[in-house]
């Protein structure tokens, strides 16, 4: 009789520590079932791990899984749903998924999975009181004053090459280095602003060109503040790069297939004039006002742990 009880407890806790990894993993929607097919069988799960308090709360929940299954793929997944089922079985809580998958869409949908490193790049940190961020096109796949055309598959690749250099070397002057300023590093790239009204702004390349988002410099350098200074007064009116081509157009040499960028340069106005017509405008995104973070998760630190790091679109 001892004998029989252990073998059942056994059974018994086989069947537990199969039930605890189904809920773990949660229930993904099979290819031909049905809506109702899925709820039926979604609600006890979503009960037994405590997602739910009661049984139409835990109604609405699989039926909002079943609807986020039928989503787009986007980065590395099929749809929402896949994305929120890994990000909880990687021990994320459940109030902290939505916000995470949230942002991996977010800058999937903007081109904007750019590689981030802990020195030179401010992805969603609180704004600083003392911040002046600028944001603007630095290239546009148009004919430029010297009648070249940068594509934007070649744009993807010189960003993608330019951001995932050292920060040092990630070379942003005045005026392309001439007059009093000099060569030097007036700011850095960063991939994400959210000013304060909570509009976010992303570096990133579309099907037109590359939007480019810049912090600038803030110390006791007096030609540093003689820039923040022209920055908050709009003297500041666009972006231009230094391009070393790689691979052209063989029928065409002015267009420009792949390239690197050696620095990118911020212009003055009456000083000098981006050579492309399509990035003489560039913004002032902030001037100093900080900006209050939405979410307390540290997105940044969980996209660069589980890869979320890929650079550019094209």
């Amino acid at each position: 009789m001892v004998s029989t009880r252990n073998k059942k407890s056994k059974r018994k806790g086989g069947n537990s520590a199969r039930q605890q990894k189904r809920v773990k993993n949660m229930p993904t929607p099979k290819k031909e079932e049905s809506e109702e097919e899925y709820v039926e069988r979604c609600i006890p799960i979503v009960l037994h791990e405590g997602t739910a308090k009661d049984g139409s709360q835990a109604n609405a929940i699989c039926h909002s899984m079943y609807q986020e299954s039928k989503s787009k793929a986007f980065a590395r997944f099929p749809n929402l749903l896949a994305c929120k089922l890994e990000m909880k079985a990687l021990g994320h809580k459940i109030v902290d998924v939505a916000t995470i998958c949230g942002e991996i869409f977010e800058r999937a949908e903007h081109g904007a999975l750019l590689k981030a490193r802990q020195e030179g790049l401010t992805v969603l940190s609180k704004a600083d009181e003392t911040d002046i961020v600028l944001g603007g096109y630095a290239s546009w796949e148009c004919i430029d004053d010297d009648g070249d055309i940068f594509t934007v598959e070649a744009q993807s690749k010189a960003l993608n090459r330019f951001l995932n250099q050292a920060p040092e070397n990630q070379l942003i002057t005045i005026d392309h280095g001439k007059g009093a300023a000099g060569e030097i590093n007036i700011a850095k790239p960063i991939l994400k602003h959210t000013d304060a009204k909570g509009k976010a702004y992303y570096t990133h390349v579309n099907e037109v060109g590359t939007y480019l988002i810049t912090k600038l410099r803030n110390d006791d350098m007096v030609a540093v503040k003689h820039f923040r200074e022209k920055a908050r007064k709009g003297e500041l009116n666009g972006y231009s790069v230094n391009a070393f081509a790689l691979e052209k157009d063989k029928e065409n040499p002015h267009r420009v297939l792949d390239m690197e960028y050696s620095a990118i340069t911020i212009t003055e106005k009456g000083v000098f004039k981006p050579r492309n017509p399509m990035t003489r405008n560039v913004q002032v995104l902030s001037k100093g006002e900080s900006s209050k973070a939405k979410s307390d998760v540290d997105t940044e630190s969980i996209l660069q742990k589980y890869g979320f790091n890929k650079c550019c679109q094209g």
